[in-house]
Protein backbone atom coordinates (compact mmCIF):
# COMPACT_ATOMS: atom_id res chain seq x y z
CA UNK A 1 0.00 0.00 0.00
CA UNK A 2 2.97 2.46 0.79
CA UNK A 3 3.71 1.90 -2.90
CA UNK A 4 0.37 2.72 -4.33
CA UNK A 5 -0.36 5.43 -2.35
CA UNK A 6 2.74 7.24 -2.59
CA UNK A 7 3.76 6.29 -6.65
CA UNK A 8 0.59 5.49 -7.80
CA UNK A 9 -2.96 6.96 -7.68
CA UNK A 10 -5.16 3.67 -8.11
CA UNK A 11 -5.76 2.99 -4.60
CA UNK A 12 -6.18 6.18 -2.79
CA UNK A 13 -8.24 7.71 -5.57
CA UNK A 14 -10.55 5.13 -6.44
CA UNK A 15 -13.84 5.86 -7.12
CA UNK A 16 -16.79 3.17 -7.16
CA UNK A 17 -16.42 2.83 -10.53
CA UNK A 18 -12.69 2.01 -10.40
CA UNK A 19 -13.37 -0.01 -7.08
CA UNK A 20 -15.72 -2.46 -8.73
CA UNK A 21 -14.16 -3.19 -12.03
CA UNK A 22 -10.30 -3.24 -11.75
CA UNK A 23 -7.71 -5.01 -9.84
CA UNK A 24 -7.00 -4.01 -6.08
CA UNK A 25 -3.31 -3.71 -7.07
CA UNK A 26 -3.53 -2.22 -10.66
CA UNK A 27 -1.42 -4.36 -11.86
CA UNK A 28 -1.04 -5.97 -15.37
CA UNK A 29 -2.49 -9.48 -16.59
CA UNK A 30 0.67 -10.73 -16.39
CA UNK A 31 0.72 -10.68 -12.95
CA UNK A 32 -2.16 -13.03 -12.27
CA UNK A 33 -0.87 -14.22 -9.22
CA UNK A 34 -1.39 -11.03 -7.37
CA UNK A 35 -4.66 -9.79 -9.08
CA UNK A 36 -6.79 -9.38 -6.58
CA UNK A 37 -10.99 -8.72 -6.77
CA UNK A 38 -11.59 -6.48 -3.66
CA UNK A 39 -14.14 -3.26 -4.00
CA UNK A 40 -14.55 -2.22 -0.43
CA UNK A 41 -11.24 -2.85 0.22
CA UNK A 42 -10.05 -0.10 -2.48
CA UNK A 43 -12.59 2.31 -1.23
CA UNK A 44 -12.05 1.58 2.09
CA UNK A 45 -8.55 2.66 1.14
CA UNK A 46 -9.19 5.60 -0.82
CA UNK A 47 -12.10 6.51 2.33
CA UNK A 48 -8.93 7.03 4.65
CA UNK A 49 -7.22 8.87 2.42
CA UNK A 50 -9.72 11.49 1.56
CA UNK A 51 -10.43 11.98 4.77
CA UNK A 52 -6.61 12.34 6.41
CA UNK A 53 -4.50 12.17 3.82
CA UNK A 54 -1.16 9.81 3.69
CA UNK A 55 -1.45 10.51 7.56
CA UNK A 56 0.25 6.90 8.88
CA UNK A 57 -1.45 7.23 11.72
CA UNK A 58 -4.98 7.07 10.74
CA UNK A 59 -4.32 4.20 8.31
CA UNK A 60 -2.63 2.05 11.22
CA UNK A 61 -5.77 3.63 14.41
CA UNK A 62 -8.13 2.08 11.06
CA UNK A 63 -6.44 -0.95 11.30
CA UNK A 64 -6.51 -1.13 15.42
CA UNK A 65 -10.08 -0.30 15.12
CA UNK A 66 -11.22 -3.36 13.11
CA UNK A 67 -9.41 -5.35 15.03
CA UNK A 68 -10.92 -4.31 17.98
CA UNK A 69 -14.62 -4.69 16.04
CA UNK A 70 -13.40 -8.23 15.40
CA UNK A 71 -12.41 -8.96 19.02
CA UNK A 72 -15.80 -7.87 20.05
CA UNK A 73 -17.79 -10.00 17.43
CA UNK A 74 -15.73 -13.11 18.96
CA UNK A 75 -16.50 -12.31 22.02
CA UNK A 76 -20.43 -11.61 20.87
CA UNK A 77 -20.67 -14.86 19.19
CA UNK A 78 -19.02 -16.87 22.11
CA UNK A 79 -21.40 -15.30 24.21
CA UNK A 80 -24.27 -16.91 22.48
CA UNK A 81 -22.51 -20.57 21.37
CA UNK A 82 -19.52 -20.99 24.61
CA UNK A 83 -20.80 -18.20 26.79
CA UNK A 84 -18.54 -19.84 29.68
CA UNK A 85 -15.69 -19.87 27.08
CA UNK A 86 -16.43 -15.93 25.72
CA UNK A 87 -14.38 -13.99 27.86
CA UNK A 88 -10.67 -15.50 28.19
CA UNK A 89 -11.16 -16.89 24.52
CA UNK A 90 -12.13 -12.93 23.45
CA UNK A 91 -8.98 -12.00 25.37
CA UNK A 92 -6.59 -14.43 24.39
CA UNK A 93 -7.73 -13.56 20.44
CA UNK A 94 -7.05 -9.76 20.95
CA UNK A 95 -3.56 -10.45 22.06
CA UNK A 96 -2.15 -13.36 19.86
CA UNK A 97 1.24 -12.76 18.72
CA UNK A 98 -0.04 -13.88 14.94
CA UNK A 99 -2.14 -10.66 15.16
CA UNK A 100 0.92 -8.58 15.30
CA UNK A 101 1.67 -8.45 11.00
CA UNK A 102 -1.87 -7.73 9.79
CA UNK A 103 -2.68 -5.45 12.42
CA UNK A 104 0.95 -3.95 12.63
CA UNK A 105 0.95 -3.69 8.89
CA UNK A 106 -1.33 -0.80 6.44
CA UNK A 107 -1.91 -3.70 3.91
CA UNK A 108 -3.20 -5.90 6.94
CA UNK A 109 -6.17 -3.81 7.14
CA UNK A 110 -8.09 -6.15 4.43
CA UNK A 111 -7.28 -8.93 6.54
CA UNK A 112 -8.31 -7.85 9.81
CA UNK A 113 -11.53 -6.02 7.85
CA UNK A 114 -12.66 -8.94 6.10
CA UNK A 115 -12.07 -10.74 9.41
CA UNK A 116 -13.73 -8.51 11.50
CA UNK A 117 -17.08 -8.58 8.94
CA UNK A 118 -16.82 -12.89 9.07
CA UNK A 119 -17.30 -12.65 13.01
CA UNK A 120 -19.74 -10.27 12.84
CA UNK A 121 -21.90 -11.83 10.41
CA UNK A 122 -21.68 -15.72 12.16
CA UNK A 123 -22.30 -13.43 15.25
CA UNK A 124 -25.22 -12.00 13.55
CA UNK A 125 -26.20 -15.20 12.51
CA UNK A 126 -25.79 -16.80 16.09
CA UNK A 127 -28.23 -13.60 17.14
CA UNK A 128 -30.80 -15.04 14.71
CA UNK A 129 -30.05 -11.61 12.54
CA UNK A 130 -30.11 -13.10 9.09
CA UNK A 131 -31.05 -10.20 6.86
CA UNK A 132 -27.85 -8.49 8.89
CA UNK A 133 -25.90 -11.57 8.99
CA UNK A 134 -25.72 -11.55 5.09
CA UNK A 135 -24.93 -7.87 4.62
CA UNK A 136 -22.17 -8.52 6.84
CA UNK A 137 -21.33 -11.51 4.72
CA UNK A 138 -21.17 -9.34 1.69
CA UNK A 139 -19.64 -6.71 2.89
CA UNK A 140 -17.22 -9.65 4.01
CA UNK A 141 -16.08 -11.06 0.52
CA UNK A 142 -15.47 -7.87 -0.88
CA UNK A 143 -13.36 -7.32 1.01
CA UNK A 144 -10.94 -10.10 1.00
CA UNK A 145 -11.58 -13.40 -0.82
CA UNK A 146 -10.78 -15.13 2.35
CA UNK A 147 -14.48 -14.42 3.04
CA UNK A 148 -15.95 -17.29 0.90
CA UNK A 149 -15.40 -19.82 3.32
CA UNK A 150 -18.16 -17.76 5.59
CA UNK A 151 -21.24 -20.50 4.21
CA UNK A 152 -19.28 -22.96 5.58
CA UNK A 153 -19.16 -21.48 9.00
CA UNK A 154 -22.55 -20.66 9.03
CA UNK A 155 -22.79 -24.15 8.37
CA UNK A 156 -21.20 -25.05 11.32
CA UNK A 157 -22.62 -23.24 13.64
CA UNK A 158 -25.91 -24.22 12.37
CA UNK A 159 -24.60 -27.84 13.35
CA UNK A 160 -23.22 -26.55 16.80
CA UNK A 161 -27.00 -25.22 17.82
CA UNK A 162 -28.46 -28.44 17.18
CA UNK A 163 -30.40 -27.14 13.67
CA UNK A 164 -29.09 -29.69 11.73
CA UNK A 165 -31.98 -29.90 9.86
CA UNK A 166 -31.72 -26.47 8.61
CA UNK A 167 -28.17 -26.26 8.35
CA UNK A 168 -27.84 -26.36 4.99
CA UNK A 169 -30.65 -24.30 3.57
CA UNK A 170 -28.98 -21.44 6.00
CA UNK A 171 -25.91 -21.71 3.76
CA UNK A 172 -27.63 -21.26 0.35
CA UNK A 173 -27.95 -18.06 0.88
CA UNK A 174 -24.38 -16.20 1.67
CA UNK A 175 -23.56 -19.14 -0.76
CA UNK A 176 -25.43 -17.61 -3.29
CA UNK A 177 -23.58 -14.03 -2.32
CA UNK A 178 -20.34 -16.13 -2.86
CA UNK A 179 -21.02 -17.40 -6.33
CA UNK A 180 -22.43 -14.26 -7.51
CA UNK A 181 -19.02 -12.76 -6.00
CA UNK A 182 -17.01 -15.36 -8.05
CA UNK A 183 -18.73 -14.71 -10.95
CA UNK A 184 -18.15 -10.63 -10.83
CA UNK A 185 -14.54 -11.57 -10.50
CA UNK A 186 -14.11 -13.56 -13.09
CA UNK A 187 -15.68 -10.65 -15.36
CA UNK A 188 -13.80 -7.88 -14.18
CA UNK A 189 -10.17 -9.48 -13.97
CA UNK A 190 -8.44 -10.91 -16.96
CA UNK A 191 -8.11 -14.57 -16.74
CA UNK A 192 -4.48 -16.27 -15.78
CA UNK A 193 -2.40 -17.80 -19.30
CA UNK A 194 -4.23 -21.28 -19.89
CA UNK A 195 -2.80 -23.93 -18.38
CA UNK A 196 -0.84 -22.09 -15.88
CA UNK A 197 -2.78 -22.88 -12.53
CA UNK A 198 -2.71 -26.95 -13.25
CA UNK A 199 1.05 -26.08 -14.28
CA UNK A 200 1.78 -24.59 -10.72
CA UNK A 201 -0.56 -27.29 -9.23
CA UNK A 202 1.81 -30.36 -10.45
CA UNK A 203 5.25 -28.31 -9.48
CA UNK A 204 3.94 -27.06 -6.02
CA UNK A 205 1.10 -29.73 -4.49
CA UNK A 206 3.79 -31.01 -2.25
CA UNK A 207 3.45 -27.61 -0.37
CA UNK A 208 -0.01 -28.39 0.75
CA UNK A 209 0.66 -30.47 3.53
CA UNK A 210 3.77 -28.25 5.28
CA UNK A 211 1.79 -25.26 4.91
CA UNK A 212 -1.08 -26.96 7.12
CA UNK A 213 1.79 -28.28 9.74
CA UNK A 214 3.16 -24.56 9.88
CA UNK A 215 -0.06 -23.36 10.61
CA UNK A 216 -1.21 -25.52 13.29
CA UNK A 217 2.00 -25.08 15.14
CA UNK A 218 1.82 -20.95 14.69
CA UNK A 219 -1.48 -21.22 15.83
CA UNK A 220 -0.38 -22.59 19.07
CA UNK A 221 3.31 -22.02 19.46
CA UNK A 222 3.79 -18.70 17.13
CA UNK A 223 7.45 -18.31 17.71
CA UNK A 224 9.78 -17.50 16.43
CA UNK A 225 8.09 -15.04 14.20
CA UNK A 226 9.41 -13.60 10.88
CA UNK A 227 7.94 -12.04 7.72
CA UNK A 228 8.98 -15.13 5.70
CA UNK A 229 9.15 -18.76 6.79
CA UNK A 230 10.53 -22.29 5.22
CA UNK A 231 8.02 -24.76 5.33
CA UNK A 232 8.81 -27.83 7.47
CA UNK A 233 10.73 -30.90 6.22
CA UNK A 234 9.19 -34.27 5.96
CA UNK A 235 9.76 -35.93 9.21
CA UNK A 236 8.70 -32.26 11.50
CA UNK A 237 5.22 -32.24 8.62
CA UNK A 238 4.45 -35.74 10.10
CA UNK A 239 4.79 -35.11 13.32
CA UNK A 240 3.38 -31.59 13.57
CA UNK A 241 0.04 -32.93 12.19
CA UNK A 242 -0.14 -36.09 14.42
CA UNK A 243 0.18 -33.87 16.98
CA UNK A 244 -2.46 -32.14 15.70
CA UNK A 245 -4.93 -34.86 15.43
CA UNK A 246 -4.21 -35.66 18.88
CA UNK A 247 -5.68 -32.05 19.82
CA UNK A 248 -8.08 -32.23 17.81
CA UNK A 249 -9.34 -35.93 19.23
CA UNK A 250 -8.29 -34.31 22.42
CA UNK A 251 -9.36 -30.70 23.28
CA UNK A 252 -11.53 -29.52 20.15
CA UNK A 253 -14.91 -29.51 19.96
CA UNK A 254 -16.54 -29.25 17.09
CA UNK A 255 -16.94 -25.16 17.26
CA UNK A 256 -12.85 -24.61 17.77
CA UNK A 257 -12.08 -27.03 15.01
CA UNK A 258 -14.51 -25.55 12.61
CA UNK A 259 -13.16 -22.10 13.43
CA UNK A 260 -9.58 -23.15 13.20
CA UNK A 261 -9.57 -25.07 10.31
CA UNK A 262 -12.12 -23.97 7.79
CA UNK A 263 -10.52 -20.83 6.96
CA UNK A 264 -7.24 -22.26 6.70
CA UNK A 265 -9.18 -23.85 3.67
CA UNK A 266 -8.21 -20.64 1.43
CA UNK A 267 -4.75 -20.84 2.27
CA UNK A 268 -3.91 -24.22 2.02
CA UNK A 269 -5.84 -24.63 -1.55
CA UNK A 270 -4.07 -21.49 -2.74
CA UNK A 271 -0.36 -22.04 -1.46
CA UNK A 272 1.18 -23.97 -4.51
CA UNK A 273 0.32 -20.75 -7.08
CA UNK A 274 1.98 -18.86 -4.14
CA UNK A 275 5.40 -17.33 -4.96
CA UNK A 276 7.78 -19.35 -2.48
CA UNK A 277 8.01 -16.37 0.12
CA UNK A 278 4.21 -16.03 0.16
CA UNK A 279 3.31 -20.12 0.80
CA UNK A 280 2.74 -19.05 4.31
CA UNK A 281 2.25 -15.98 5.99
CA UNK A 282 0.99 -14.68 9.58
CA UNK A 283 -2.32 -12.53 8.66
CA UNK A 284 -3.34 -15.57 6.35
CA UNK A 285 -3.90 -17.46 9.64
CA UNK A 286 -5.64 -13.94 11.59
CA UNK A 287 -9.53 -15.38 11.53
CA UNK A 288 -8.04 -19.04 12.33
CA UNK A 289 -6.66 -18.03 15.44
CA UNK A 290 -10.09 -17.21 16.80
CA UNK A 291 -10.72 -21.67 16.90
CA UNK A 292 -7.32 -21.96 18.36
CA UNK A 293 -8.36 -19.55 21.40
CA UNK A 294 -11.51 -21.04 22.06
CA UNK A 295 -9.31 -24.63 22.08
CA UNK A 296 -7.16 -23.41 24.24
CA UNK A 297 -9.59 -21.65 26.70
CA UNK A 298 -11.57 -25.02 26.62
CA UNK A 299 -8.19 -27.23 27.28
CA UNK A 300 -7.39 -24.41 30.30
CA UNK A 301 -11.04 -24.70 31.88
CA UNK A 302 -10.64 -28.37 32.98
CA UNK A 303 -7.54 -27.66 35.22
CA UNK A 304 -8.32 -26.80 38.83
CA UNK A 305 -6.37 -23.48 38.80
CA UNK A 306 -7.17 -22.27 35.41
CA UNK A 307 -7.09 -18.51 35.92
CA UNK A 308 -3.39 -18.82 37.08
CA UNK A 309 -2.78 -20.78 34.10
CA UNK A 310 -4.58 -18.54 32.58
CA UNK A 311 -2.83 -15.85 33.90
CA UNK A 312 0.81 -17.32 32.69
CA UNK A 313 -0.27 -17.46 29.05
CA UNK A 314 -1.18 -14.16 29.26
CA UNK A 315 2.33 -13.18 29.87
CA UNK A 316 4.17 -15.70 27.66
CA UNK A 317 2.08 -13.73 24.97
CA UNK A 318 2.57 -10.82 25.89
CA UNK A 319 6.44 -11.80 25.70
CA UNK A 320 6.22 -13.12 22.36
CA UNK A 321 4.24 -10.56 20.75
CA UNK A 322 6.98 -7.84 22.16
CA UNK A 323 9.47 -9.43 20.76
CA UNK A 324 11.60 -8.15 17.84
CA UNK A 325 10.71 -9.76 14.62
CA UNK A 326 13.66 -10.83 12.52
Amino acid sequence: PIYLMTETTHLVNATPQVAFTSDFWGLPASFWRSQHYRPLAMLLYSGIHHLFGLSIVAFHLANIAFHCVATVAFYWLLRRLEPNQAFPAALLFSVHPLHVEPVAWMSGITETAAAALVLASLALYAHDQIPWSLLAAGAAVLMKESALITPVLIGAIAIHQKKQWVAARTCVPSAIIGAAYLAIRSAVLPSEPAGAVAQAYRSNWSTILPAAAHYFRSCFCPEPMSLNYNLPGIAATIAILLVALAVLVIAGSALSTALLMIPLAIPLITAPIMKPWLNVQDRYAYLSTSGACLMATIMISRFRHRRIILTALLLEIGRASCRERV
